[in-house]
Order: structure tokens, then C-alpha cells, then sequence
């Protein structure tokens, strides 16, 4: 590809709206309701939306495929999660202070909360993100949590 054409294709990607997913996206089964939602919004990451994935939930998916006890599996998860980010230029969105400060605000507006969701969210705060995708029912449309984000909380569906 000559160097002018993937400079305008990178101008163009950095145009779409920042959508920071949550590790539920990717590891839900293809198989399910849900699955099929998250395939679709995963498809569609790089044409519609610019995907970020901060490093908690980066973490979380190691932690899950380090914990699949057959190796084939394990090595199609590693496959799979390096080629979504590689194929789909997904960035990551970086742990500071205000992303810190961010989730302490967070676990005030809701404390049922679990730390690592709300790192997850404080997340895509600081990275100014246009949505947030998750399936976890109740953050979704959450007013509050997104007036704190600054970004609309969502479920895939809604997205694609």
C-alpha cells in the first residue's frame, strides 16, 4: 500500500468515534444471544468505531486465557485476542491518576460496582471515549455513570 493512502486511511480512523469495550465483549461465546451482538460490534470495529481496550481489561483476558486448562484452547484464545487487536488496530487506554480518581467517583455514584469494571470505566473517562460496550445490565444506560464517563454506556446491539 503506497505511504499517502495509509496516511488517509489512519486520518480516517482516527475521525470515527472512540468505543472502549469491556472484556465481557470479547470473551462472550459466538454461540449465544449476546455472542452474536459482540461478533457483530467486533466486525464492525475500524469501519464504524475506533476500539480501545484499557490494560485492566487486557489483564482480565490474560487471566481467563491463562486459565484454560487445554492448551489448544488456550493457544486459539492467545491467537484469537492478538489477532482482534492486530486486524482491528484496537489501541490501549493506560492506568493514571485521574483514572484512579475517576473510579474512586464511580464506586461513590454506584459501590456494587467490582474495582476492576470500574478501572475499566475510569478508563475510557480519560480517554475521552464516545461509548463504552458492555453487557453487564447495570451499567447499561446508566445516567449517572455516563454523565461521569462522559460516554454513553451501552450494549452491543445498540451499536451495530
Amino acid at each position: 500500500m503506497k505511504p499517502k493512502t495509509i496516511e488517509r486511511l489512519i486520518r480516517r480512523l482516527k475521525k470515527l468515534p472512540v468505543i472502549h469495550l469491556d472484556t465481557s465483549i470479547i470473551l462472550e461465546p459466538g454461540n449465544t444471544e449476546e455472542g452474536y451482538h459482540c461478533k457483530k460490534l467486533l466486525n464492525v470495529l475500524g469501519i464504524k468505531y475506533r476500539g480501545k481496550l484499557s490494560l485492566v481489561a487486557l489483564g482480565e483476558l490474560l487471566l481467563d486465557i491463562v486459565g484454560l486448562e487445554n492448551y489448544s484452547e488456550r493457544q486459539d484464545s492467545v491467537e484469537f485476542v492478538y489477532s482482534l487487536i492486530k486486524r482491528k488496530k484496537i489501541e490501549y487506554g493506560i492506568i493514571t491518576k485521574t483514572v484512579d480518581e475517576s473510579a474512586t467517583r464511580i464506586k461513590q455514584i454506584d459501590p456494587r460496582i467490582e474495582q476492576t469494571d470500574r478501572l475499566i470505566m475510569a478508563c475510557a473517562a480519560e480517554d475521552k471515549a464516545d461509548y463504552f460496550a458492555t453487557l453487564d445490565r447495570k451499567l447499561i444506560g446508566n445516567g449517572k455513570l455516563e454523565r461521569e464517563l462522559g460516554a454513553k454506556i451501552r450494549h452491543p446491539k445498540d451499536l451495530v
